[in-house]
């Protein structure tokens, strides 16, 4: 039984921007902000006029980032190396602060991520075409997966955006509005650091703890449905991000789950995590916050936590 690491690597970008007038943008924009990073990814190395790349042979940065294809069969779609979290509020304001955390290979093109997103914002947000302009940029780096055991019989699981969760029912997908238990998180996180390429886990342990998981229970859930939907640009009709929100406590011998929470923490966890979703925090009584040069790197949102303000101009003049 063991762990072993692949791409336990992620560097996560803490963005800033500012507009001139104070503007009411939607608390969750992590839609929003991944059409924009495609669109100009689409424009800056695409040479097809349609972003259709099943049928194209160019593996371009485009392709690698936004559109990943299986290199055996281009129709079949590969996870995308990235999440996107924004949590911000109703209130007006000129700040619009976001966070980007990308995985093994796409880490390579961190620089065009950086340019598509600012180049985007700075075309405007909104209907009205708001420009954005970036005033801080944030990079660290960090392990995903720590096998590093926290005493803990009780943790709380506080989910900020729509945890999505798609069950099969007389064969068909559908989101579940069940609160789930500790053993499907659980399995959702093993899939995540699968499908990623974070960590490889032997499947006997991984039976093992999926075992063990069905031993910690539920003892109180306040999760309720939130209603989320983004528009789809590629074929112009309304997809339902909808999911769970809220928070669910758990209770049991925890201690050897925790790494695996801690990094679901930074992957997200259920569907539509690329564009936000599933994003959750862990908190317990003997919480200590995990920490990335000084940036807790669990709760990053325009409400909670002031941003680290290093723009890339200075960041080159410190060096």
């Amino acid at each position: 039984m063991s762990i072993e690491d692949k791409n336990n690597i992620c560097t996560i970008l803490d963005f800033e921007f500012m507009t001139e007038e104070p503007q009411t943008l939607w608390p969750m924009m992590g839609s929003a902000l991944h059409g924009i990073m495609g669109r100009q990814l689409h424009r800056m190395f695409c040479i097809r006029t349609d972003p259709v790349c099943s049928e194209c042979d160019i593996n371009c940065v485009y392709c690698q980032v936004f559109n990943r294809r299986d290199s055996k069969n281009r129709n079949n779609t590969l996870p995308n190396l990235y999440t996107i979290y924004h949590r911000g509020t109703e209130a007006p304001s000129t700040k619009l602060r976001f966070r980007i955390s990308i995985f093994g290979e796409s880490v390579a093109h961190k620089d065009s991520i950086i340019e598509a997103v600012s180049t985007g914002c700075l075309a405007g947000l909104t209907n009205r075409r708001v420009p954005y302009r970036l005033t801080a940029l944030t990079e660290n780096k960090c392990k995903v997966f720590s096998n590093n055991p926290e005493p803990a019989k009780e943790v709380t699981l506080q989910f900020d955006t729509p945890l999505q969760i798609r069950i099969s029912v007389a064969g068909k997908k559908t989101v579940s509005w069940t609160p789930p238990s500790f053993s499907m998180v659980m399995k959702c996180i093993f899939l995540r650091l699968d499908e990623l390429g974070i960590i490889a886990v032997s499947p006997d342990l991984e039976n093992t703890l999926m075992e063990r998981a069905k031993t910690i229970t539920e003892v109180q859930n306040s999760l309720r449905k939130y209603s989320l939907e983004r528009l789809s640009v590629e074929k112009y009709v309304r997809r339902s991000l909808s999911g769970l929100h809220g928070e669910i406590t758990f209770r049991g011998d925890l201690d050897e789950f925790m790494p695996f929470l801690r990094a679901g923490e930074i992957l997200h966890i259920g569907k539509a995590c690329t564009m936000g979703n599933g994003h959750y925090m862990v908190l317990h009584s003997l919480h200590r916050p995990g920490t990335v040069a000084g940036t807790d790197i669990r709760d990053y949102s325009d409400a909670t936590i002031d941003s680290i303000k290093l723009s890339r101009e200075e960041e080159s003049t410190a060096d």
